[in-house]
């Protein structure tokens, strides 16, 4: 799946002054490429990230997936390739408490409505050393295995790319390092495009690509 954008901007209003967040931004994203993007706090890049993500409508210019005009489309069909083509994952695990860790891992393909594919789902469990876990809900499980869960859940219905806001930030270096590990090893074995934001060097001289980012420009 392709994925560029066009002068994307976007602008908050405080006040009477207008704040830019992200301004002309024209990236174009490489597909089944690790891409980080890298920048100090307020710099602009979780603004842009949700608007890659379709969660952000922007202020201005264009986000361009497989040549259609994302934000030029109906909401229904916005929600449609959202659902389908991207995963998430947060620093926040956003797990849901009182649902199993496979339950969690399957709430994507039952939001499409489509049958989790079980097999694809186990092999990619065993791949992120948590199939012990998959009957615990997520206070049981330690901050690393949530992640992973997270993980699991958000590329469970194969999605094209996978965008993610800060997954390291609250797990301390050994888990982060072997959440990096096991996320380079499935980019690499299910072609998998990811973008993701972070203030971490170490995985940003890890990546394929690294985009620094400064007052809502990229460098």
């Amino acid at each position: 799946m392709e994925m560029h954008t066009f002068n994307i901007s976007k602008t908050y209003k405080q006040g009477d002054t207008l704040i830019p967040a992200v301004s002309n931004v024209n990236i174009k994203i490489a597909e089944n490429k690790f891409t980080v993007i890298t920048g100090a706090s307020g710099c602009g890049k979780t603004t842009l990230l949700s608007i890659l993500g379709g969660q952000l409508v922007p202020s201005g210019g264009n986000l361009y997936i497989d040549s259609l005009d994302y934000y030029g489309l109906s909401v229904s069909k916005q929600a449609e390739i959202r659902r389908s083509k991207f995963g998430f994952v947060f620093q926040n695990y956003s797990l849901i408490p009182i649902m199993t860790a496979l339950e969690n891992i399957c709430v994507p393909s039952l939001l499409n409505k489509v049958k989790p594919d079980m097999d694809y789902i186990n092999e990619l469990c065993g791949d992120l050393n948590i199939t012990h876990r998959m009957n615990h809900i997520p206070s049981e499980m330690s901050g690393g295995e949530q992640h992973r869960t997270a993980l699991a859940r958000a590329i469970s219905h194969r999605p094209k790319i996978l965008l993610a806001d800060e997954p390291t930030g609250n797990l301390d270096r050994n888990s982060a390092d072997t959440l990096i590990e096991m996320l380079r090893q499935i980019q690499k074995k299910y072609q998998l495009t990811i973008v993701m934001v972070t203030h971490d060097m170490n995985i940003a001289s890890n990546a394929d690509i690294h985009l620094h980012m400064n007052d809502g420009k990229i460098d």
